[in-house]
């Protein structure tokens, strides 16, 4: 299953030409309209959602109707982002943005069109790394958002010696997409561990680049 895939899902519950345009109407004010899709594409990951009551406080805004309003315009900005980029079939190849669908949206015209490529392109990089950790939560309901490291020195277990051993503290930030919440776990390696893993990962990573989508395994598909 494909961010391809997911955005069809959306297309059955909005109007996206119609939709998308009160994204524009809600407010004149260019600053709002970039915050908006700002936030849109910071909320594809899914660790950030977005609802009525999210809306009503950040646009300090009671009108029910212009609200709900807002939010089909949200979904219709993020079929729009679904459709920005495609999977290619060669790993020399990059996926590269393709705005046919934007631009062929009558209900928006040139400049806000413009102001749409302009935040699209300078967030380029959230959008599609957004996307494939989105088609990763159909897989499983949870994804590593991010981790950090330290070096400890400790004292050795035989402590007669007084020797001191390098060990590795790994903090792994997971989101739990079931409980919508990041959660922190740490891992402690060892020096002969901290190789052991990275001879591993060294595995995968050859496996990985002769891949392409023409080649791959049947059994590697995502199927829903």
């Amino acid at each position: 299953q494909s961010w391809l895939t997911l955005k069809k899902k959306k297309m059955n519950m909005i109007n996206v030409p119609e939709d998308i345009k009160y994204l524009f109407e809600f407010s004149s004010d260019k600053k709002v309209q970039q915050d908006i899709i700002v936030n849109i594409i910071d909320s594809l990951d899914g660790s950030a959602s977005v609802d009525y009551l999210t809306l009503k406080k950040d646009h300090q805004n009671d009108d029910q109707d212009a609200l709900k309003k807002l939010l089909k315009a949200h979904e219709a900005t993020k079929y729009i982002l679904y459709s920005l980029f495609k999977p290619t079939e060669s790993k020399e190849e990059k996926s590269q943005i393709n705005f046919t669908y934007l631009d062929n949206l009558t209900t928006i015209d040139d400049a806000n069109k413009t102001l749409f490529k302009e935040i699209i392109n300078q967030n380029e990089s959230t959008i599609k790394d957004s996307l494939i950790l989105k088609t990763a939560q159909s897989v499983t309901p949870s994804y590593m958002n991010s981790f950090d490291w330290k070096i400890h020195y400790i004292i050795a277990s035989d402590t007669s010696s007084n020797q001191k051993e390098i060990v590795l503290l790994l903090k792994c930030y997971i989101y739990n997409n079931i409980k919508k919440r990041k959660e922190m776990h740490m891992v402690e390696l060892t020096v002969p561990q901290l190789k052991q893993l990275l001879d591993d990962f060294d595995k995968i990573s050859k496996t990985l680049q002769p891949l392409t989508l023409k080649n791959a395994p049947s059994e590697l598909l995502l199927k829903k």
